[in-house]
């Protein structure tokens, strides 16, 4: 009797209403196979599309096979992060002191003390200082000292590309992060040719120096900006040119030390302030009785997500990353306990083979990370049907047409859709959730690697005609 009703309640319906027809799968494997004969059929793809209310497997090619999945990496981070942390987790940063405070000075050490946060600004570190002005402290006779030990000292990935730290996007990571551990840097044209622009950079600070080697010229140029790799020294230099009438050119360099950048910049508030110091500046672990003069809470990790994922910004993944295999393990955070802590996630929590996954970060730089369509749609799955932080998940992803990486993806009439993309040379993927014409949720996960072509021409020609394609479907045709 028991089989009878088991069959009665959940077979007959999904037979009857839910599960494709024979026909249907056919018209979807022939509606993405004619998508993919456009391509060169050399390059490397893999898809998996899965029905969220049935479980049924829609579509696949290579689906098990292994590709580089790039910044959709931080999918698995972000689902972890949220089990492990939950979603109303903040990171604190604080000043300390091991001395007491009597007669208007700090009769002690300073410490300015990171746990990960990785949205840490000026102005948060402005206000804590505030806080010690309004205390009417105007001395401190000890030290100022930087404690970054929630995390290692290692700040960029396994497998990183050592040519491109360049960019905003690999911005060192550090528990004491502040301005995403870049200088801001703006080039303006002179007002004649043939002289140098002027440069410009936020915040003031001695711990960079600027090399302008850039002239004003004729031509609508853009100057490059860098900093100088030997012996990775905090110099940035102007080369190039920039056109007469060229607007002003913006860029974020990242900077090496950011702990110590972030201690030189404390340096300069206090003086701002009018608080006196004349001690050394140096690393070390605050002790344990150090007592809090001030301190200052990040947005809740729900909130921090939109930036990580609507954003894809690297250092919020690499810091949560970090973080998760912090307080997992109750220790240090390194990149090798982070890989640990979620892939225990993975495999325990979400259920999860993951025997051949590959993670080494969180951001997805690393070429390391290897994981295949199948591992991304059954973990999509598991967090829409099963995971309790569905709802703060889904809400951090991108939604075509309308916000984040994929604002400017589907333009025109856009499908139900929220996902992530990954980008890197030869590497395209985009995988999430998306709705039919139906209503049906599902769950896809595409995965490119292997191509010369710009990534621009498989996501236009490849990725969004077989998500729109997707989107149209209807059991009722």
């Amino acid at each position: 009797m028991r089989f009878l009703l088991f069959f009665l309640l959940f077979c007959l319906p999904l037979s009857a209403e839910y599960v494709h027809s024979k026909k249907s799968l056919q018209h979807i494997q022939q509606g993405i196979d004619k998508i993919l004969n456009k391509i060169d059929q050399n390059v490397h793809v893999g898809i998996e599309v899965v029905s969220l209310e049935t479980k049924q497997r829609l579509y696949e090619k290579n689906a098990h096979k292994l590709f580089v999945p790039a910044s959709t990496t931080k999918l698995f981070v972000a689902g972890a992060a949220l089990s492990t942390l939950g979603p109303h987790f903040t990171f604190e940063t604080s000043l300390l002191t091991d001395g007491p405070v009597k007669d208007h000075t700090i009769r002690g050490n300073v410490y300015l003390q990171g746990s990960g946060d990785p949205s840490f600004t000026l102005n948060d570190l402005e206000q804590m200082v505030l806080i010690l002005r309004l205390s009417q402290i105007k001395e401190i006779q000890g030290d100022l000292i930087v404690d970054h030990s929630a995390f290692d000292s290692f700040p960029e990935g396994p497998g990183w590309m050592w040519d491109d730290i360049h960019s905003v996007s690999y911005s060192p990571m550090n528990a004491l992060s502040i301005n995403h551990n870049c200088l801001n840097v703006w080039v303006r044209p002179a007002d004649k040719v043939a002289t140098p622009p002027r440069v410009f950079a936020y915040p003031k600070t001695g711990y960079v120096k600027i090399e302008n080697h850039a002239t004003t010229g004729e031509k609508e140029e853009i100057p490059s900006l860098g900093r100088v790799l030997r012996m990775k020294r905090n110099t940035i230099q102007v080369k190039g040119e920039i056109g007469i009438r060229s607007n002003i050119q913006s860029f974020q360099i990242p900077i090496e030390g950011p702990h110590l950048y972030a201690v030189t910049l404390l340096h300069s508030v206090l003086k701002k302030a009018g608080i006196e110091w004349k001690g050394k500046m140096r690393v070390q672990k605050a002790p344990t009785h150090a007592a809090v003069l001030a301190s200052h809470r990040s947005a809740p990790l729900s909130v921090l997500l939109h930036t990580a994922l609507k954003n894809s910004d690297n250092l919020y993944a690499d810091n949560l990353f970090k973080k998760v295999g912090q307080i997992h393990f109750e220790e240090q955070g390194t990149w090798k306990n982070g890989s640990k802590a979620v892939r225990h996630h993975l495999e325990q929590e979400a259920g999860l083979a993951i025997s051949d996954l590959v993670l080494v970060d969180g951001s997805g730089l690393s070429r390391y990370n290897l994981a295949s369509p199948h591992h991304v749609t059954s973990y999509l799955s598991w967090l829409y049907n099963h995971s309790p932080y569905s709802a703060e998940f889904l809400s951090a992803l991108s939604i075509a047409g309308k916000d984040g990486i994929l604002k400017k993806r589907f333009a025109t009439n856009p499908p139900n859709l929220r996902a992530k993309s990954g980008t890197m040379t030869g590497i395209s993927v985009l995988s999430g959730f998306l709705q039919t014409a139906d209503g049906e949720p599902l769950a896809f996960s595409i995965m490119i690697n292997g191509f010369t072509e710009k990534a621009a021409f498989y996501k236009a020609d490849v990725e969004d005609p077989i998500c729109i394609f997707l989107a149209k479907l209807s059991r009722n045709e």
